[in-house]
């Protein structure tokens, strides 16, 4: 019986040990499907924020282009620079227009007996940037023109500069 329970000892030792082994190969396999999993997703954070960076940078870009775009086409002096007359056009069309704005509609009556409201406000602010857009293109086209006038005025005088008192070269 000291035999059989030698053997039996001894395959028991041999399962164990072959079990260690076995655990050992799985602990080291799991580490390095995490370790991969782990540089993976750094590899894949890093892309994401890149990306995310890169999209915000361009929508920045496009925001700040819009931005400029749209000063620009809102820039009216620098319209009535270029427009002169268009500008004389708009300043009074709106002249017109507030001229003809009633004071108080109906329906503005009818809120503003009932104590000040909204319609009543909306319409003074209304009548004020109309009034407002109206100087700003009378002046920049007045401005405009004296501009267009001294330059031909300055274009006459030198030509005429270039003439003797008789009117000959």
């Amino acid at each position: 019986m000291h035999r059989e329970q030698t053997v039996t000892k001894s395959r028991i030792e041999d399962a164990r040990s072959d079990l260690t082994n076995r655990m050992a190969a799985l602990e080291h396999r799991v580490a390095d499907a995490v370790y991969s999993s782990a540089d993976s997703l750094s590899s894949a954070a890093a892309a994401i924020g890149s990306t995310v960076t890169g999209a915000a940078s361009q929508v920045q870009n496009a925001v700040g282009a819009t931005a400029d775009g749209v000063r620009s086409a809102l820039d009216v002096r620098e319209h009535i620079r270029h427009y002169p007359w268009a500008g004389v056009g708009a300043a009074a069309v709106s002249g017109f227009m507030t001229g003809f704005l009633p004071k108080r509609s109906k329906q503005v009556q009818t809120f503003a007996s009932q104590g000040p409201g909204i319609m009543s406000e909306l319409w003074t602010v209304l009548r004020q940037q109309l009034v407002t857009l109206g100087e700003t293109a009378i002046t920049a086209a007045t401005e405009a023109a004296k501009e267009s006038v001294k330059s031909h005025v300055s274009m006459v005088a030198g030509a005429n500069g270039s003439h003797n008192a008789n009117g000959h070269h």
